[in-house]
């Protein structure tokens, strides 16, 4: 999840998915409808506001070493709420 200035990489498990609940509409997916997705695609959503990050995502984002990006998930997500 690294951006051009940003050169950064994470040994994830690829396998793993991750339950999400949509508190909006987004693309075929309706607020409330329910799937599962690998970490990068969570950590993606979370970003869009589309899905709210769980325990297991953040959990995992730690386990990963992704604590950076976690705290800017965390950061933008209470600029928003404000």
């Amino acid at each position: 999840m690294a951006n051009s200035k940003e050169k950064k990489s994470y040994n994830i498990n690829a396998a793993k998915r991750y339950p999400v609940v949509f508190n909006k509409k987004y693309g075929a997916f309706q607020k409330g409808d329910e799937t599962s997705v690998t970490l990068p695609i969570a950590i993606k959503w979370v970003g869009l506001n589309v899905v709210d990050i769980t325990d297991e995502i953040k959990k995992d984002m730690v386990l990963y070493k992704m604590d950076d990006l976690l705290k800017k998930l965390t950061e933008k997500k209470e600029k928003t709420e404000k």
